[in-house]
């Protein structure tokens, strides 16, 4: 009804849109951060593929397997010079044992690279799960902080004798309850402007009659004439 949208206690447009321009802040910030989320899980999904590969690709050696090794060729080069005799039959198999030893002692170093590595992508790896689920506790509080804000809005709409909009559509409600209220106020002036022209009319009317009385009375002959 008219008389109860002129009597609302309606807040002000620019409170209204303060409120608005918090919650598109909200909005926007939510956005970045659900897709620095994404981006996040994506990268940690990929650093634990690669560790993964890493692991399972590799062959290690032991310590152990390169004392033998070396042990082997050792004893293989003793026997070589106790008769030299033999040199032309063992080298063939002293070179194979060198070769071997070599390659065990390459593949240890590899190991102890390969162990930095692991090392190096598997605190990668705890970082980026670390820095994905700071992106989740942050959107978390922001989701609880643009529930608190909806909670004191609608509040505020209630308490203002607003209906229960969502804040971006109040700006337009507002502006409609304006107009409504500049129709009834025009009305209203153009009543009292219409029952002044009648009360001006009513009073003419009446002096007019008045008049025509008075001077009737004046146009009557005495008697005593």
């Amino acid at each position: 009804p008219p008389d109860a949208l002129a009597t609302m206690s309606v807040p002000d447009l620019a409170i209204v849109q303060g409120v608005l321009n918090d919650q598109r802040a909200d909005q926007a910030e939510e956005k970045s951060l659900r897709s620095a989320s994404a981006a996040k899980k994506a990268e940690y999904e990929r650093a634990k593929l690669e560790l993964e590969q890493l692991v399972r690709a590799f062959q290690p050696v032991s310590a152990e397997q390169v004392t033998e090794a070396r042990g082997n060729r050792d004893s293989r080069w003793q026997a070589i010079k106790s008769a030299p005799e033999t040199v032309l039959t063992l080298a063939p198999e002293y070179e194979l044992e060198v070769s071997r030893a070599d390659t065990l002692s390459d593949s240890r170093l590899d190991k102890l690279q390969h162990e930095a590595e692991r090392q190096s992508k598997a605190q990668r790896l705890e970082l980026l799960e670390q820095e994905h689920e700071a992106l989740l506790a942050e959107l978390q509080v922001l989701s609880q902080q643009m529930d608190d804000r909806n909670a004191q809005w609608l509040e505020l709409a209630d308490a203002s004798g607003l209906p229960q909009l969502p804040p971006e559509l109040a700006p337009h409600w507002l502006e409609q309850r304006r107009k409504v209220l500049d129709l009834i106020r025009d009305q209203n002036d153009l009543k009292r402007q219409r029952d002044a022209r009648l009360e001006a009319i009513e009073t003419a009317r009446q002096a007019v009659w008045s008049a025509l009385q008075q001077h009737a009375q004046e146009d009557v002959p005495e008697l005593a004439e």
